[in-house]
């Protein structure tokens, strides 16, 4: 992209040039400067997955779509842009805390290590081993954005996540454990401006017997040449896939499902951004202010602190006690529509 040069120059003479006509300069110069830093990332290419089910992909809700990985794997969506930065970022933060764990004095080796599971076709690629006096213990490193940060304190926290693809961060480990034969070892998690967090972690047997199971079943897909039925369909999978141009799954969903243009997606992503705040305005209400059942550090107060003023009191309150029987009574069911909007990924 090019700006006129008559801009440029008049802008550096220090001529009267109206305030448009330099924006309208300076965004030009905004927007070459942009495309030449995304020339350096090159164009992202399918990798070949047919050989074997990854260990950081087999926890994947939809077999499906861990198929398609083996067996489709050329007609794969190319990751966009921003997925790139994403994982550019995410190098740069694994390096980051590689070097934090060696400045404290433990080695890390066998960086990319290949492990294989022969009875299930899965293999994958540890970050590295991390060494403790004789021992090394398998290490996987995370990075993890912000609003999910508090939520995911410790192993059982990112086990039982709500998002499969928090989840599937401990089935790699896992399976490397399980595929290294050692009994422990540790997962690194990092966000933008927190403290990194070294979780410990033993086999789970169970984990293990779910990811498996999986895995045996998109082989034998595999062999066939068939595959599983659609997942029902689900926006934090469905809309993550790369296989979607090619799954029926969408093409099944009727008339509700509609485009949203450009315009309306900046209109959606700041509903989004104001009802994430809504959600971390609740948790410290929580904390400061709580209720009755559950006080929290300033219910009942009353105090100043700089411009604010905290203040307390009793509030008359009306309710109503009805027998269970008359309330069966009154009782009825009945169907309204709900839609809700909620972010695929963060």
């Amino acid at each position: 992209m090019s700006t006129p040069a008559s801009d440029l120059s008049d802008i550096k003479r220090g001529l009267n040039v109206p305030d448009a006509a330099k924006l309208q300069a300076l965004s030009a110069m905004a927007m070459e400067i942009e495309s030449k830093i995304d020339t350096l990332f090159p164009a992202w290419e399918p990798s070949n997955h047919s050989a074997s089910n990854w260990a950081s992909e087999i926890h994947h809700p939809c077999k499906r779509h861990l198929t398609y990985c083996r067996t489709h794997w050329q007609q794969r969506t190319p990751m966009d842009l921003d997925g790139r930065y994403r994982v550019d970022a995410g190098k740069d933060a694994e390096k980051k805390i590689k070097r934090l764990i060696e400045e404290s004095g433990y080695e890390i080796e066998l960086a990319q290590k290949r492990f294989e599971w022969p009875e299930f076709e899965i293999t994958g690629k540890i970050d590295g081993m991390i060494r403790i006096g004789r021992a090394r213990f398998p290490l996987e490193i995370k990075s993890m954005n912000p609003n999910f940060w508090d939520e995911h304190k410790t192993i059982e926290d990112i086990k039982g996540s709500r998002y499969w693809w928090i989840q599937k961060d401990t089935s790699q480990l896992n399976l490397y454990l399980l595929m290294s034969e050692i009994e422990g070892g540790f997962l690194a998690l990092q966000t933008f401006g927190k403290r990194p967090r070294i979780l410990p972690m033993l086999p789970d047997y169970d984990l293990a017997d779910l990811d498996t199971a999986k895995a045996a079943d998109v082989n034998r897909h595999v062999k066939a040449g068939t595959l599983p039925e659609p997942i029902p369909y689900s926006p934090s999978v469905c809309g993550m896939c790369g296989f979607d141009h090619i799954c029926p799954m969408l093409k099944t969903l009727g008339s509700s499902w509609r485009e949203i243009s450009a315009g309306e997606q900046a209109e959606i992503d700041f509903y989004l951004e104001l009802k994430e705040k809504k959600r971390l305005l609740k948790e410290m209400h929580r904390e400061l202010v709580g209720d009755n059942k559950k006080p929290g550090r300033y219910f009942g107060a009353n105090a100043i602190a700089g411009n604010a003023e905290i203040t307390s009191g009793l509030r008359p309150m009306t309710r109503y006690s009805v027998p269970d029987d008359i309330k069966q009574q009154y009782k009825e069911k009945y169907e309204i529509i709900s839609t809700s909007i909620e972010r695929i990924c963060k």
